[in-house]
């Protein structure tokens, strides 16, 4: 959450195309996140980063092909794609409020060193790994098939993610996230919570009984405490029989929601594929797919459904 004030020329990046959202991070959101960062200790400094011409193409072409609806509904509450190096994960969503905290927006930032060089099967495998150590268990994430295997798609798909988050501010779906837990409601307040989470006695948003995960709590996306190859199958397998798409959308409400929205606009409404495959070396151990995600999941596949073309 970044609260500002003289908001004027903020609130007018509202009226541009969307395509002309997306530039290098100004220095003060570089130092405002630097900042933070050293503050919890993190070591991490971002940096400003030049960005060629043909990946800015390629940002505003997964722009342009999303439904126009969506992009209707982003128009209002998206004030810029802002590209860094150095952030240490692929991106991340914060919201703009003023002197009164009222909301003017939101942006996303992204670390264009992790998009630059990958693929989108590439960038979708990268991630899923990232909690585990190397070892035998092999672990892939199909995102794309044949010539639409591109860095153009990766990046269409984190921009699924992170416009989820974009959209979901100030809805009652979910709680805003920056808000503290004493103003958190109960779970049947917010529509897409309860379909896997719950709000116990002592104000924290946990995972319900059946979709608890086993190691859940010890999951690193930053990848500084990586879990052993060999945890890999016992958590894919609780995985694939549980309400999320992913083991990021295990991790929180906030990411269920948008890794959820993600996976259906990209499937449902894109048309492509998103596949995870863990083999052993010499045989595929699991495999599951978003269609058997959807098909064992009809409250949340009607709920997304409904969502999407709601007005």
């Amino acid at each position: 959450m970044v609260i500002l004030s003289g908001t004027g020329s903020w609130r007018a990046r509202l009226a541009l195309p969307l395509t002309q959202r997306a530039a290098t991070a100004p220095q003060h959101f570089i130092d405002y996140f630097s900042y933070a960062n050293a503050l919890t200790g993190n070591p991490r400094q971002l940096r400003p980063v030049a960005l060629p011409t043909d990946f800015l193409a390629d940002v505003a072409q997964a722009i342009t092909e999303l439904p126009a609806t969506l992009q209707q509904r982003l128009a209002s509450k998206l004030l810029g794609i802002y590209f860094v190096a150095g952030l240490g994960s692929t991106g991340l969503t914060d919201v703009l409020l003023d002197e009164s905290g009222n909301i003017i927006g939101c942006f996303v930032l992204l670390d264009a060193e992790v998009l630059m060089q990958r693929t989108a099967n590439q960038w979708a495998s990268w991630k899923i790994n990232i909690p585990f150590r190397p070892g035998n268990a092999n672990l892939a994430l199909r995102i794309a098939d044949g010539a639409d295997n591109t860095r153009k798609t990766a990046i269409q798909h984190i921009l699924l993610h992170e416009f989820a988050h974009v959209l979901s501010t100030g809805e009652a779906i979910l709680p805003d996230w920056w808000r503290s837990s004493a103003e958190l409601g109960n779970t049947a307040d917010y529509a897409f919570l309860q379909l896997a989470w719950t709000i116990s006695a002592d104000k924290r948003i946990v995972p319900t009984l059946a979709n608890t995960l086993p190691l859940l709590d010890k999951v690193d996306y930053a990848g500084d405490r990586p879990l052993a190859a060999t945890d890999v199958q016992p958590v894919y397998q609780a995985l694939a029989q549980s309400a999320f798409p992913t083991l990021y959308a295990a991790t929180s409400v906030y990411d269920d929601f948008a890794e959820s929205f993600a996976v259906y606009v990209h499937t449902e409404l894109l048309g492509r594929p998103f596949e995870t495959t863990l083999s052993d070396g010499t045989r595929t151990v699991l495999q599951f797919n978003a269609t058997d995600w959807l098909q064992r999941q009809p409250a949340r596949r009607a709920f997304l459904r409904q969502y999407l073309t709601a007005n």
